[in-house]
């Protein structure tokens, strides 16, 4: 629940972050805002969902159950049960699992920006709540010798007043593999990871992004770079349920990009 009995926590906008080459990039190759794909914000009018957005929600289950927005249960953005999304052919070099009752949105091979993307998304609720899942990698390669640079560099570009860190880590192909992302906002909503593949020329690393969003009537409010959200279990009971099930994808076309 939201409220006086779970208070809503601040998630820090960073402004380094919004600006960074890679997050940024990532948005505009999709036609996206801060909150989601273009043309999927459904918000309307300037209602404050915060109005209503408590009670004990007791009945529902699943990843964000216990919490409300505006008397709908965060759970309905959500589900436990999961499904394989189609890597198939794609250069991705990793499968992947998202709820059962999301749809995918699209997927983008960007040449300027190096990188291939895929969207998958919750239904719409009241015609204003929708969460999204952005998945993306760079084409290009990184040798084991040159990681440790790679992610210094990245994490670097990517901290501003709060430092890129390792919040999980994935098994993954016989590695202990980090995520790293901030200790604050954008905790669960988006994580950056290299993951090993093995290539003609050896073991090479991709550098991946699985950043969660939402429509713009999840923001309870916002004060100078600071914004509250609702919801804000349900992104980390999803992240909790879909890192686990990121495995290799045998079919891959990566090859064909290298």
């Amino acid at each position: 629940m939201t409220g006086p009995d779970r208070p809503v926590r601040r998630r820090r906008v960073l402004a380094a972050l919004a600006g960074a080459g890679a997050t940024a990039g990532l948005a505009g190759c999709l036609g996206s805002d801060e909150n989601g794909p273009e043309g999927d914000d459904t918000s309307a009018g300037d209602d404050d969902p915060g109005d209503d957005a408590s009670g004990d929600d007791t009945g529902a289950t699943g990843p964000g159950a216990g919490e409300q927005i505006d008397d709908i249960s965060c759970a309905e953005f959500g589900s436990t049960e999961l499904q394989s999304y189609g890597t198939g052919d794609t250069p991705l070099v990793f499968d992947f699992d998202y709820p059962d009752t999301w749809t995918e949105s699209g997927s983008s091979p960007d040449r300027r920006s190096d990188r291939y993307t895929v969207i998958v998304r919750s239904e719409i609720v009241d015609n204003r709540y929708q969460t999204f899942l952005t998945v993306g990698q760079w084409f290009e390669p990184i040798t084991p010798a040159e990681l440790e640079q790679e992610v210094s560099a990245e994490i670097e570009a990517r901290s501003g007043s709060e430092e890129f860190e390792v919040i999980r880590t994935l098994e993954y192909a016989g590695e202990e593999i980090d995520v790293y992302s901030t200790p604050e906002y954008p905790e669960g909503l988006t994580s950056v990871f290299w993951l090993p593949h093995e290539t003609a020329d050896g073991i090479r690393y991709f550098q991946t992004v699985f950043q969660f969003s939402y429509s713009s009537s999840f923001i309870a409010g916002v004060e100078d770079s600071d914004v509250d959200i609702y919801c804000e279990s349900l992104f980390d009971d999803l992240a909790n349920l879909i890192f686990p099930a990121v495995e290799p994808n045998p079919g891959t076309a990566i090859a064909s990009e290298l």
